[in-house]
């Protein structure tokens, strides 16, 4: 998937996020419990299929363990911890939304970060594909682990 699918996908699943708002601010009244997580699956649900796409690089998660704690602990605790707590205690579908479109951005930069800088022999999924369908080369990490630092990623604006 190109940049520019993923900015794509990224805005539709913002659009649905505010539709859903929108359909929530029409109701004007108390959701029985089962509408609310129902509506709070659907949001979760599209945050997950933003993420989980046919060309998810294999072997990121255990790279970024080793090699981006951080953001290892972000995408695999801090995140979807937040977004257990903001569902269990039926938190406003706006701060909802804001963490899902954060771990929704955040897969993105990892999986960049993943692309750009794993050592070829680390990868399994063998690069990605170009519009016409050529592998590309991974690139080599350039400088030490501590130069290629993740960018700092603010965890609730």
């Amino acid at each position: 998937m190109n940049s520019a699918e993923i900015q794509r996908r990224l805005a539709e699943f913002r659009a649905l996020g505010a539709a859903m708002q929108h359909r929530h601010v029409e109701i004007g009244v108390q959701l029985d419990p089962f509408e609310r997580d129902q509506l709070y699956a659907e949001r979760a649900q599209a945050a997950l299929e933003a993420i989980n796409q046919p060309n998810y690089p294999a072997g990121m998660i255990a790279w970024l363990e080793s090699e981006q704690p951080e953001l290892y602990r972000m995408l695999t605790s801090i995140l979807p911890d937040r977004i257990h707590d903001l569902w269990s205690r039926h938190a406003s579908f706006f701060e909802f939304d804001a963490v899902l479109a954060r771990l929704v951005e955040t897969h993105r930069r990892a999986c960049e970060l993943y692309r750009a800088e794993a050592p070829k022999s680390t990868k399994q999924d063998f690069g990605t594909l170009r519009g016409d369908g050529i592998s590309e080369v991974n690139r080599k990490p350039k400088g030490t682990r501590a130069e290629r630092k993740a960018p700092e990623i603010e965890l609730f604006p």
